[in-house]
């Protein structure tokens, strides 16, 4: 089993690559479209007498793959997995552990043979995809839940990742998701996972966007664990403006031709305009592509392509 984290907070100045931990809108009317039929797991643990612990789904794209969260996973657990709700006389099939990241509680785990009838789910990466009205399945039929915002700070500290508010408009224990049901887009796509209740805010749950979780699992395909690219610059994280505050010596960055002084414009792809675009952007990173940085320097916008290192253990 691999262990990983990416919410865990950072001090001033910010380290690229270094990891960093995870607006409440009001509610909008939406409308409840069916999400794909069958596409729902029920997650049990198998040491514990099949108790249902979680949901969560077939990943596309990922023979086999699960991903559901947890609150902890034991090393050697196994659990047993079928669809939801369940089928008349539906046998559960096997799983373990992949991979368990405790910082966000995302857990994957792997099947030699998935459940029968079960469908994948495709990850939405568009962002208006994602904020597009969304639904989600309890047993007596679709649902609506709503996007509500990205979530960039908790308790006052930054995010390594824009997380997202989703709202499941009631206090009824009946109408919200038990943790790892996925969400989906109007579409079908799936457009975050539920991870957890925020606290003092009612019916509002953490979220954790689809590409994220598209990201990690390709990690865990290339390279067995959660990788996260760094650049070896640094930002500082009390400022709004995305601006560089040292480059590494040495460092592939400073190769590249990147300068202290100079402003962040993208990063990969992503646009950046604060410093928490560069901590959302800064997760995608990873050892096996170059990323390429657009900035400014002085009224000059620049562009240059730089390969991450993976971080120091």
């Amino acid at each position: 089993m691999v262990k990983s984290s990416f919410l865990s907070v950072s001090p001033r100045p910010l380290l690229l690559g270094a990891l960093v931990p995870l607006a409440f809108l009001p509610p909008a009317p939406v409308r409840a479209d069916d999400p794909p039929s069958r596409a729902v797991l029920e997650v049990a643990k198998n040491s514990a007498g099949e108790e249902t612990i979680t949901h969560g789904f077939l990943l596309d794209g990922h023979p086999g793959l699960v991903v559901t969260v947890a609150a902890s996973v034991e090393d050697k657990a196994s659990f047993l997995v079928r669809p939801f709700p369940r089928l008349p006389d539906q046998a559960a099939a096997p799983a373990t552990v992949a991979l368990f990241d405790p910082g966000s509680r995302v857990l994957f785990l792997k099947m030699e043979s998935p459940p029968t009838g079960a469908t994948t789910v495709r990850p939405a990466t568009e962002p208006s995809t994602v904020t597009a009205p969304l639904t989600w399945s309890p047993p007596d039929g679709p649902q609506p839940a709503i996007d509500a915002g990205p979530l960039r700070q908790l308790d006052g500290r930054p995010l390594t990742l824009t997380l997202r508010r989703l709202h499941f408009g009631s206090t009824r224990e009946t109408d919200r998701p038990v943790p790892g049901t996925p969400v989906f887009s109007q579409d079908g796509a799936l457009a975050a996972l539920p991870l957890s209740p925020i606290p003092e805010e009612t019916g509002a749950w953490l979220g954790l966007p689809a590409a994220a979780i598209a990201k990690l699992a390709d990690d865990l395909a290339a390279v067995g664990r959660a990788e996260t690219g760094q650049l070896d610059l640094g930002v500082a994280i009390g400022t709004t403006t995305p601006r560089i505050e040292f480059v590494k010596p040495g460092s592939r960055a400073e190769k590249a031709g990147l300068l202290a002084g100079d402003i962040i414009l993208s990063l990969g792809g992503r646009p950046v305009s604060d410093v928490f675009d560069i901590l959302d952007a800064n997760f995608f990173l990873t050892a096996r592509e170059p990323v390429t940085i657009r900035f400014l320097r002085g009224l000059e916008t620049m562009s240059v392509t730089a390969p991450p290192v993976v971080p120091a253990r």
